[in-house]
């Protein structure tokens, strides 16, 4: 069974990723999902906890979710980059910001439920 560890921002969209938290948590107790989160308070908080699990890595069959917007996941591709460049980390995406271009332009599901089920269904 997989693990989760999700890195969430919740000023994404304007403070509405806030109330989107929740609706992801119940999602994963009503299916079963081991998983863990941590709630980022200030900017950088993602990039260094990514930075934390580039440098030491995660156990076998742990996933990073990153949820929040464009800039969040910028932020936690950065913090591993900034790291350890040649890290592999597995890491996944669900978008929870105002634009999402990048969940667009990656053909990415564009509700964050459709996408949590995508990651749960391909780990």
């Amino acid at each position: 069974m997989s693990d989760y560890i999700f890195l969430i921002n919740p000023s994404a969209r304007s403070g509405k990723a806030t109330k989107l938290w929740p609706v992801i948590e119940t999602y994963l107790k009503e299916h079963r999902c081991h998983y863990t989160f941590r709630m980022s308070q200030r900017l950088g908080d993602i990039a260094n906890w990514t930075a934390w699990y580039a440098l030491h890595g995660l156990p076998d069959n742990t996933y990073l979710v990153v949820v929040g917007g464009d800039g969040t996941l910028n932020e936690a591709l950065n913090g591993i980059l900034h790291a350890k460049p040649a890290a592999q980390l597995p890491l996944a995406y669900i978008p929870a910001g105002s634009g999402n271009d990048f969940a667009r332009a990656h053909g990415l599901p564009s509700t964050p439920l459709a996408a949590l089920e995508m990651i749960l269904n391909t780990t």
